[in-house]
Parts: structure tokens; sequence; C-alpha cells
């Protein structure tokens, strides 16, 4: 804490020189913090030239202004950022499969502290064009068959590689709810399956 007392006036200009430069801020996140910073500098550089306790007493003044106008503002900047609609990302994780016989495989994350995934693509190679049949993803519900949902029925005659992705909330399932993948590989071509999702 002294060093940021003894430093708040660098950082202060600091502040109002991001000011000049970033104009367009706010003066609640950039400007009024910094003057503030750099007035109780002064005063608490100056309550240092009286005896211990006057002195303690304009320092922790000095102290109490700056955090209770920097508070606010930085309040103000998390709430600018809610209200922007873009919210803290979680890192991207993902699911991967390879062979060349049928595909039969489930995503079912294992999640700790949330309830909800998002899926963010699907992505399928194959070796070599020609191996027919339809690939199914489909939602396997935990509220039972009559919920489940195929989301992409894709004819892999002519493909060999197939990448679908998926807006941020588009497709959102619960920690019961599975992503199923199904393929009769009837050429056996070898395949790679890669698919990405964020829990939320």
């Amino acid at each position: 804490m002294t060093w940021l007392m003894e430093h708040w006036e660098l950082i202060g200009w600091t502040l109002g020189a991001l000011d000049i430069v970033l104009g367009a801020l706010p003066d609640r996140i950039v400007k009024w913090p910094g003057i503030l910073l750099a007035v109780s500098h002064r005063l608490y550089a100056y309550g240092k030239e009286y005896p211990y306790k006057q002195g303690g007493v304009i320092r922790g003044m000095a102290l109490v202004a700056a955090l209770s106008l920097l508070a606010p503002a930085l309040s103000h900047a998390a709430d600018a950022e809610l209200a922007s609609g873009v919210p803290r990302q979680k890192s991207i994780r993902t699911f991967y499969v390879t062979g060349s016989s049928d595909i039969s495989t489930s995503l079912a994350p294992v999640t700790q502290n949330t309830d909800i995934y998002e899926l963010v693509s699907i992505g399928i190679h194959l070796s070599a064009a020609g191996g027919a049949n339809d690939f199914t993803p489909t939602l396997d519900s935990a509220l039972g068959a009559a919920y489940d949902l195929v989301i992409l029925t894709q004819d892999m005659t002519s493909v060999t590689d197939l990448l679908v992705t998926y807006d941020a909330g588009e497709i959102l399932l619960d920690t019961g709810t599975e992503l199923d993948f199904a393929w009769t590989n009837g050429s056996s071509r070898t395949y790679g399956l890669e698919v990405k999702y964020r829990l939320k």
C-alpha cells in the first residue's frame, strides 16, 4: 500500500495521458480517477511532513478519498462490459475421435460449477470421398427419447471435409444431455471427428 501511495501521482498522470489519447472513454473511468490520484498523492506527501499521529490521519484521509472514487469508476467499467452484451468467455474445450469403422460415439462433458455448455463447432475429415450414408449428430435429451433432436444430417458421399460452426448461445445443452454422433462408414474411410464446446 505504501508503494501505491508513493506512486499515485505517476499513476494519475498516466491515466490523464490515456484520457488524452483515448478521449472517447467516459470521464468516470479515466479522467476523474486520474485527477484524484494525483491530488491524493500530494495530500499523502503533505501528511508525511507532520508528526506521526497527525500525518497518519492525513495519509489515511488520502487513501479513503482515492478509493471512494476509484471504486465507482471500476464498477462503472464492469457494468459497461455487461451492458455491451459481451460476457467474459470461458475457454473452449475439444472432443475428438478417429478410426476407420462406423462412428458411434457421444460427447458428455464432465463439468464443474456449471450446468450448461454450448456447442461451438463440429468438424469431420475423411481420408477420401465416397464414404456415403448420412452423418448425424443428435441431442440425446436427459428428458427422454421424445425430446431427442437431430441437429444435422449430412450425406457423406462426396464429402471429405465438413465444418459446421454455431453462434454463441445457438445450441445450449445441460449436463444431462449428450451429443451423439452416428455414421455408417460403409467404405471404411479413415475419419477424424473434432467437436468444440464451451462451458457457460
